[in-house]
């Protein structure tokens, strides 16, 4: 464990790094090598229940630090890795999120060789980078610690790009192997707590192979698909593999004023879960400054081997999160974010008791800042 006081200091040393996050077509280099620097820190207080590291006394332990690094070799052939500092409460790790080789033979065509990001939705290859997206968290349905989408993938991943009559036509091919940590509230009712405090679990999902194609005109709307299928192992369970699918639908628009963005994804994992989520957010900027947003975000979890009615718990597969937020942009690369959110269900939630209404909902309040530089 890191000591906290290290978060801190990077904090610090940020404010004092000179000028400003850089502009479109701009890049921070060292020994040609250009760097990103991006994260937020954030404040969150619940009136009951734990969510999103956030809870009653109020949590101040929430940052995230990543810094991108490329390096070119030739226009054709470049390097890319991108390293991440996250504390959490009582927690904090380094990771390695992206190490991978890019070669672009064409205007065309990508190939990318080594841990890519996973092509799935709309935010799968943006997690970190709070500066693009309205709330300063991810809609936990689709993208929580669920086992629908992973942030990386170790393989090799095809990118095809082609221009049509006022639009553009995308698509992406992948296969590997992905690796990440998703909670299993209802397997607390096999061991008979009481108390809802979720662990997250270690997945592997061998054999992945999956796409997702998207057009988008100039009008700034895009239409999308995505689909994967993979065999996936649980923690303590490596010789047992059941066949993970996933198929979801998602569309944005933006104009620049406005912004709506809207997913909807079918997951199943044989013999176990299927899972039914999706979410609608729409932001809108009111000058270079202000910008205000709404969100709905709702999922629901089936499990094949468990009867959660039987234990007074239907509501542990469900999660609804009511969001309203307001956003002050002092530039393009820095964001201050406030939102209200309401949540019910138990799926995402920690601290009640299993199966009764006070273990049900929450209220969250999030303040934080998220940069990119």
């Amino acid at each position: 464990m890191y000591p906290r006081f290290f978060v801190t200091l990077s904090w610090l040393l940020l404010l004092l790094l000179p000028g400003r996050p850089a502009a479109a077509g701009e890049a921070l280099t060292f020994a040609g090598i250009r760097l990103d620097l991006f994260g937020g820190w954030a404040y969150g207080k619940t009136d009951e229940n734990l969510y999103l590291d956030a809870g009653t006394d109020g949590e101040w332990e929430n940052a995230n630090l990543a810094l991108s690094a490329r390096r070119d070799f030739s226009s054709k052939l470049r390097v890319v890795g991108q390293a991440e500092l996250s504390q959490s409460p009582g927690e904090s790790e380094i990771e390695l999120d992206y190490l991978f080789l890019d070669w672009r033979p064409n205007d065309t065509y990508t190939l990318r060789l080594g841990r890519s990001k996973q092509p799935f939705g709309i935010y799968s290859e943006f997690f970190d980078l709070g500066t693009d997206r309205p709330f300063y968290d991810l809609p936990q349905g689709i993208y929580g610690p669920t086992e629908i989408v992973a942030e990386s993938l170790d393989g090799l991943s095809l990118l095809a790009r082609r221009d049509l009559a006022g639009s553009e036509l995308r698509f992406d091919a992948y296969i590997g192997k992905v690796r990440f940590s998703a909670t299993e509230p209802w397997e607390e009712l096999e061991e008979g707590e009481a108390i809802l405090e979720p662990e997250e679990e270690e997945i592997d999902r061998e054999e992945t192979f999956g796409f997702r194609l998207e057009w988008q005109n100039r009008a700034g709307f895009t239409l999308g698909v995505s689909a994967f299928r993979g065999e996936d192992t649980h923690e303590g369970d490596e010789e047992e593999f059941a066949a993970a699918r996933a198929f979801g639908g998602h569309l944005v628009w933006d104009t620049g004023i406005w912004l709506v963005r809207a997913e909807a994804v079918h997951f199943e994992e044989e013999g176990n879960l299927n899972i039914e989520a999706a979410y609608l957010e729409a932001a809108r900027h009111f000058g270079d400054h202000w910008q205000a947003a709404v969100r709905w975000d709702h999922t629901s979890t089936e499990v094949e081997e468990e009867d959660l009615g039987e234990f007074g718990a239907e509501e542990l597969g469900e999660h609804r999160d009511l969001a309203v937020g307001v956003n002050y942009w002092v530039n393009p690369g820095l964001v201050l974010k406030l939102s209200h959110h309401w949540v019910e269900g138990e799926r995402f939630l920690a601290g009640g008791e299993i199966g009764t209404p006070e273990a049900n909902e929450a209220r969250l309040i999030r303040f934080g800042v998220q940069f990119l530089y």
